[in-house]
């Protein structure tokens, strides 16, 4: 029982390198697109969580618009029937302090404020509406931001996202989220 060992070839071992190395250009090609798809969806989340957040800041901040007399409505802007890129309401509390003096209703102050999209910026600020220089960010990266005043004590807001990512080929391409929610105001 003797067992004769022969060696491969030149032209065996060429071919199996040859082999091994298009399966590394499969597997390589295949793993960027693995990657880039779950880059791609991450980011599609997180763009989606964000949007989500802005508009959970600043759906309680509407909430709280109180007219200061009875014939008045706490949005001042925009007029019923309009949309617009910014809200302006009367609030009680000035939402931009941060120790707020406690609020006396014998000596009622109310304070206008807006919010409204910066596109140089691509902000959405809650700032003073006398003074917008008194002002604090609720959301970066967003592409549009608009407000129909829908009913007396009703709005409808909408945020766009705008997000640029790199796809396997590294191109870049646009992602975009839209977000729309509508509000009743208390009376």
């Amino acid at each position: 029982m003797s067992l004769k060992r022969r060696a491969l070839s030149i032209p065996e071992v060429l071919v199996a390198a040859g082999l091994g190395l298009v399966l590394m250009a499969v597997a390589l090609v295949l793993f960027r697109r693995v990657t880039s798809a779950s880059f791609a969806g991450a980011s599609r989340l997180q763009l989606q969580l964000s949007t989500r957040e802005t508009l959970r800041k600043i759906v309680p901040l509407l909430k709280m618009a109180t007219p200061p007399n009875s014939q008045q409505t706490g949005i001042y802007s925009p007029d019923l029937g309009v949309t617009a890129g910014n809200v302006v309401f009367c609030s009680p509390e000035d939402m931009l302090n941060p120790n707020p003096p406690e609020f006396n209703p014998r000596d009622a102050t109310y304070i206008l404020l807006q919010i409204r999209h910066d596109a140089s910026s691509q902000k959405i600020l809650l700032e003073d509406f006398y003074t917008p220089g008194r002002h604090t960010v609720l959301g970066h990266q967003v592409r549009d931001f608009q407000v129909a005043h829908t009913q007396r004590i009703g709005l409808r807001l909408k945020i766009v996202r705008e997000l640029t990512v790199r796809d396997h080929l590294g191109h870049s391409k646009p992602l975009q989220y839209e977000l729309s929610d509508s509000l009743q105001l208390p009376e």
